[in-house]
């Protein structure tokens, strides 16, 4: 979707900018041809632009200046309106994009056997587990150790936790949806949000870094798991 829209912007873009050029490069002649001397062509040392310009005169004999200002601003306007009624376009795709998204179900009809099911397994899980992850402010539990803690209770009552990256429109998102053996689900969508300015070596590794950033922030919320520990 995202490369489709960018291909849509820049076909257009690219046209509207050869139509503004070509108007602009006519307009510039024009004035070279009406506001200096006959001989200006003569004293020009770029032989195509001295080629231009004459030609212009040529065929400019008849033509007034007025009527050629005119014609370069109808061009212009007609660029305008031309990005605008783009814009217009665009706009109404993306109120559709919007509204086919808040018509999509987040859960399942029915929830009890789920909600039943995850009271099972989270009553078996212990707060303290083992947490690997260091910084200057002591131990964390990374996604791994969440993961490695909570699966086999999850997996006991027949729990599964699936992690979707998705785009809307020109944006990324992490669906996380919470399934059942019975065919019972729930699903939550979290914005991902690379920071491409904290020494990362390419955007890739940027949005990787996010993206497991945000897995493992919805995975402890939705099992009410504490990641920190104590600093040594």
């Amino acid at each position: 979707m995202r490369l489709l829209r960018l291909m849509f912007w820049g076909t257009h873009l690219l046209m509207s900018l050869k139509t503004l050029y070509n108007s602009t490069q006519t307009a510039i002649l024009s004035q070279l041809a009406f506001n200096t001397d006959n001989n200006f062509p003569d004293k020009l040392t770029n032989k195509g632009l001295k080629t231009m310009v004459q030609n212009t005169k040529e065929t400019l004999k008849e033509t007034s200046s007025e009527t050629i200002d005119s014609k370069c601003r109808l061009v212009v306007k007609q660029v305008v309106a031309s990005q605008d009624d783009l814009l217009k376009k665009i706009t109404a795709l993306e109120s559709a994009m919007d509204k086919s998204i808040k018509q999509e179900p987040m859960t399942s009809e029915h929830q009890d056997k789920l909600f039943e099911a995850l009271c099972k397994a989270k009553a078996k899980m212990t707060v303290g587990f083992e947490k690997t992850g260091t910084s200057n402010r002591g131990y964390f539990a990374t996604y791994p150790d969440l993961v490695h803690h909570a699966k086999p209770f999850l997996t006991a009552e027949g729990i599964d936790i699936i992690h979707e990256p998705i785009e809307r429109g020109n944006l990324d998102f992490l669906k996380t949806t919470v399934s059942h053996v019975s065919g019972q689900w729930r699903s939550s969508i979290c914005a991902i949000r690379p920071d491409f300015e904290k020494g990362i070596k390419s955007p890739s590794q940027a949005y990787a870094a996010a993206l497991t950033s945000m897995k493992r922030y919805v995975y402890a919320a939705l099992l009410n798991l504490h990641t920190g520990g104590d600093k040594e």
